[in-house]
């Protein structure tokens, strides 16, 4: 399965048209998951990892249990490296 990733505009823009400070706010908080550094100016975010996300919050889950989500999407980062 191939992973398909985006840039910040199309990720702010699936997540409501959100902003800049809004986005970074959610990452800070554990609401979100961060960008994935690239290059030295480039940062993308996963796809699955979004779509997971906005999955969890469709289903009404709760602040903590997104942010358990959003580790354990992170923490697998690690295991792929």
């Amino acid at each position: 399965m191939q992973t398909t990733f985006s840039r910040k505009p199309a990720v702010k823009h699936r997540l409501g048209d959100i902003s800049d400070s809004t986005l970074y706010s959610w990452i800070r908080s554990g609401l979100m998951v961060s960008g994935i550094p690239v290059g030295p100016n480039t940062v993308v975010w996963s796809d699955e990892e979004i779509n997971a996300v906005l999955a969890a919050r469709l289903a009404g889950k709760s602040d903590d249990q997104v942010r358990s989500l959003v580790a354990a999407l992170e923490d697998g980062r690690k295991a792929v490296a």
